[in-house]
Parts: structure tokens; C-alpha cells; sequence
């Protein structure tokens, strides 16, 4: 089954809308249901999930339903870990169910919670219903703007030529994975593992159609990818040759600076295309309207010295990452923080290369203290810069 689409859902709760005991209560329960999800006690989410829904519903509060939707949302997955998919299934669904009830029907959570549903049926080999919820998300996704070349519509692509395949629709499945597969290509090029990795799938469906040469073209092609993969091959652009004097100019090339990005943070700081895609990050976020990069004194001394460059490349590259997986250019604490811990990630593997760098080393021993010290002084790190602004 391929991977899982995440649903990414912010729940906004305003701590003073918990005033009532039932509500403090609630508050308390609600949260304990999100620490045990992210510490993996899948078992304890669904046993104390089904109930706080309930609870959920009773409490007259203004966040109620995203609430709701939340919980809906750590049942569904716990319930897959945990290789319960039918259910998993169900609770998907009253997540969308909810969040359509609240008039959210033409937006991108609506879409993946839909999509999410059609995953966990065809997990339950319910395969008709399945493919029904991920073609409607596809309809959603559809009208949603710059969405149609996105992870998220490759996904839903994805998982309806697989809905296709396990219902016998077997031209409909290459149909909708050659879109899928064209999305891919644009996001990440043909040389990268998400491509290769998802062109095997397209082989499967030819010969289930009974087009076994196209199949055997199509083996041939990624054994032939995944060699040059191997020795090294990437698609990334020429920098030379793009026109970055204006935001819309920088907007044609969105997809090559995130495969830029990507490439810096997947690979050692010796690598070959790491200065290429540096220059090719730096001149596009000068002129771009779709990301905006702050960064203090000590990040700016690490582009000073060679040895510590890569390191101020991979933040500029986590900020790319983040502002268009976000599709928001504000350079907010989430981002700051993903910018940090995604450079020091970093760093850690490739520090042997280096040799160490103090400003560095100075976060790993808060972190080593305790991940919350971190983001306590990453947190006030980011006040001051936006003061200075």
C-alpha cells in the first residue's frame, strides 16, 4: 500500500474558552489524546478517542467542530496502525462528513480527509467505495488553485489508479497513475527516488492490461533510472538559463528551486550540485514573492567560511521547503524553528566532514537537555528577530 497522504489539520484553541470545569477537563483529555498519538500509544488514542468525541459534541465551545475533526483525524490513523482499516475508514469519514457540515467542502483538508477515507477502505478491500472517495477528493482538489501540480494531487492521483486497478478498471489505472507520474517528474525529476519508486506501479497496471511490451519498456526505463540514479544523476536546473527579475518570473520555477532545496537537505555537503543549488536558491528567494527568509548574525557569519557554508544553505533550503509545502511566503516561528532543527539535522550528519561548528554544537547541548529547552530559546530567538524587522 503506498504511503499514507498526510492530513496536516491547525486547531486553533483559545485557552480562555476553557473556563468551566467540564471544559478545563476536556482541554486536558484533548491533549493527552494528541501526546499519546504523537508518542506512538496508538491503543490508549483509540480507547479514549471514541468517548472524548462524544464529550466533544456535548461542550458548547467555539472550536467544537475542528475539534471534532481533529480526534476523527488520530482514530482514523490509529486505527490503521493498528490494522483496524475499516475502521480507520469510518473515522475518516465523519471527519469529512464534519468538516462538510461545516460548509468547508471546497477547500484542501476537506479533500485529504476525503481522500484519506478512500485509502483506508481500499486498505479494507472495499475497494468500489474506496475509489468513490478519492475520485471525489480528486473533484475537490480540482477547483483548488495551485493545487493541480502539488504532492497532494499526486497522491489522490495515486491512490484512484489504485482504487482503478483493484476494481478491474485496468486503462483507467495507468490513465490516472501517468498523471500522477507527470506531477511527480515536475515536483522532484525523473531522477529522484519518489519517481522511480512510484514507476513501478505503472509497469503492474500495463500487464494487468495486458500491454506487456509497454511494461517491459517501462522496467527497462527505471532500471535504467535507478543506475544513473545510483552514480549519481540528478534533474536540476540550469541556473544560467532562468529569468529571475520578477516574482512571476521566480513563480514558473517553484518547482525547480524546491527540488534544489530538496537536493541540499538529502545530501552530504560534499556533493556535487551543492554550490549550484545554492546559487540557483539564492537568486530566486531575492526576487520571489513566495518566501520570505530572515535569519540573525549567526546564521549570516556561517555563509562567511567555506567550511560552514552548506550549513546557511540548508537553512535557506528549509525555509523554501516549508513556505511552499505551506504554500505561505510569512517567515513565521513554525518556519524558523523547521528552518533550525532541519540545519542542525543537518549538520549532525555531516559534522565528521566539517569538523565542528560552535554556534552549532551550542543547540545540540540544549536539545541533549531536553528538546523543550531548544524551543524555548528558538522561540525567543524568533521575538527578537521579528523585533528587529
Amino acid at each position: 500500500m503506498k504511503r499514507l497522504l498526510l492530513a496536516l489539520i491547525a486547531v486553533v484553541m483559545a485557552l480562555t474558552a476553557f473556563a468551566q470545569t467540564d471544559s478545563a477537563s476536556y482541554m486536558a483529555r484533548f491533549n493527552d489524546l494528541s501526546s499519546a498519538y504523537e508518542a506512538g500509544n496508538y491503543q490508549h488514542v483509540i480507547d479514549e478517542g471514541e468517548g472524548l468525541a462524544v464529550i466533544c459534541d456535548s461542550l458548547n465551545l467555539a472550536c467544537s467542530d475542528s475539534s471534532y475533526v481533529s480526534i476523527q483525524n488520530f482514530l482514523s490513523k490509529s486505527y490503521l496502525r493498528m490494522k483496524r482499516p475499516l475502521d480507520a475508514a469510518k473515522a475518516a469519514d465523519k471527519a469529512w462528513q464534519r468538516l462538510e457540515k461545516m460548509g468547508w467542502n471546497d477547500c484542501l483538508l476537506y479533500a485529504v480527509m476525503l481522500d484519506n477515507a478512500g485509502l483506508y477502505y481500499l486498505s479494507a478491500k472495499q475497494n468500489d467505495i474506496g475509489l468513490e472517495r478519492s475520485k471525489k477528493a480528486l473533484g475537490v482538489i480540482s477547483t483548488i488553485p495551485d493545487a493541480a501540480v502539488s504532492n497532494d494531487m499526486s497522491v489522490i492521483l495515486q491512490h484512484i489508479a489504485e482504487g482503478s486497478f483493484y476494481t478491474g478498471k485496468y486503462d483507467d489505472a495507468i490513465i490516472y497513475e501517468i498523471r500522477a507520474l507527470n506531477i511527480i517528474e515536475k515536483i522532484y525529476g525523473k531522477h529522484s527516488k519518489e519517481y522511480i519508486d512510484e514507476l513501478s506501479y505503472l509497469s503492474e497496471y500495463y500487464r494487468a492490461a495486458k500491454e506487456d511490451a509497454k511494461a517491459d519498456d517501462n522496467d527497462a526505463e527505471i532500471k535504467s533510472l535507478q543506475a544513473e540514479y545510483d552514480n549519481g544523476m540528478r534533474d536540476l536546473p540550469d541556473v544560467d538559463n532562468r529569468d529571475f527579475s520578477s516574482a512571476a518570473e521566480c513563480h514558473k520555477y517553484k518547482y525547480e528551486v524546491y527540488r534544489c532545496a530538496d537536493y541540499v537537505l538529502t545530501h552530504n555537503v560534499r556533493s556535487k550540485y551543492i554550490g549550484q543549488c545554492l546559487k540557483y536558491m539564492m537568486l530566486w528567494t531575492i526576487a520571489t514573492d513566495e518566501v520570505t527568509v530572515t535569519f540573525d548574525k549567526n546564521e549570516a557569519k556561517l555563509i562567511d567560511n567555506e567550511t560552514t557554508k552548506p550549513y546557511f544553505v540548508a537553512y535557506l533550503a528549509a525555509c523554501i521547503k516549508y513556505a511552499l509545502d505551506k504554500n505561505d511566503s510569512t517567515f513565521s516561528q513554525d518556519m524558523y524553528i523547521e528552518a533550525i532543527t532541519s540545519m542542525l539535522n543537518y549538520y549532525i550528519n555531516n559534522r565528521d566532514l566539517t569538523g565542528k561548528v560552535a554556534y552549532m554544537e551550542k543547540y545540540i547541548a540544549l536539545y541533549d537537555k531536553g528538546e523543550e529547552k531548544l524551543f524555548d530559546v528558538l522561540r525567543k530567538n524568533y521575538a527578537r528577530l521579528t523585533k528587529q524587522k
